[in-house]
């Protein structure tokens, strides 16, 4: 406590300049705090090529910064109208076979009864596993809906 004491007292005597020392340790040190009257320059005076070249490198990072940000933006407005397109309905099949011409247990490719009857995820029609397991590996989608299609989106139907 009496150190502490010592210690405010020595500041308040270098605040109100009574004292040169800011503390005892200080004076004992022979350490005066004083402010410089003519600061030196830490960084020499700039040149003409060391203006050019910070230019030069505010210009490339500035360009850089746009760059990324048009690469975020482009990303972030794409994934909205991927989310957009993805609530949109599909389009109305433009060749589809009616239930007049096709019988109930039809295949509407080969147009033979079903021996696997295998149903596509999302389009609801259902074909036999051969006929549309052939069709989907070639051609990447329904042949009703036109819509894309992998061999993991059939369902056989037991």
């Amino acid at each position: 406590v009496f150190i502490e004491g010592v210690c405010w007292l020595y500041r308040i005597g270098y605040a109100f300049g009574r004292i040169e020392y800011y503390s005892p340790e200080l004076q004992l040190a022979g350490v005066k705090l004083t402010y410089a009257k003519d600061p030196s320059p830490v960084i020499s005076p700039s040149t003409n090529a060391s203006r050019f070249f910070s230019i030069v490198s505010q210009i490339i990072s500035s360009g850089l910064f746009l760059v990324q940000f048009i690469e975020w933006w482009n990303n972030t407005n794409g994934s909205k109208k991927n989310s957009i397109n993805a609530n949109i309905n599909p389009p109305l099949p433009t060749s589809v076979r009616t239930q007049s011409t096709i019988g109930k247990r039809q295949c509407p490719l080969c147009r033979q009864p079903c021996n696997v009857p295998t149903a596509v995820l999302g389009s609801g029609y259902v074909y036999c596993y051969t006929c549309i397991s052939d069709y989907v590996t070639r051609y990447h989608q329904c042949p009703t809906t036109h819509q894309p299609v992998t061999n993991e989106q059939l369902i056989k139907i037991y």
